[in-house]
């Protein structure tokens, strides 16, 4: 069984898993949506990341509600000052 919750998968498996899934479970560290709203620090989010490599308005953007969800709660945090760095809730080798 190949296990890809740490988010990176290396040698010949990059060859056999899809890259959806392998996108599916990326990091996404230091999202800022508002650079201009001044800091207060950080907020980890463990939620899906998928969303924040779709294109937006494409078909898969739109396949499900928490595609939108996802982005706009980092872009919450973001309006109140914080910056997010997302994880997969999937992801158990996070530390």
């Amino acid at each position: 069984m190949l296990r890809i919750g740490t988010g990176i998968l290396k040698g010949y498996a990059k060859n056999f898993v899809p890259l959806r899934l392998r996108q599916k479970f990326r990091r996404v560290m230091d999202y800022d949506h508002y650079p201009s709203v001044p800091k207060k620090g950080r907020v980890l989010i463990s939620y899906i990341t998928l969303p924040f490599f779709l294109e937006r308005g494409s078909d898969e953007w739109y396949r499900h509600q928490n595609n939108q969800c996802a982005v706009a709660i980092a872009q919450t945090f973001n309006k109140l000052g914080y910056v997010a760095d997302i994880i997969n809730f999937y992801d158990k080798y996070f530390k």
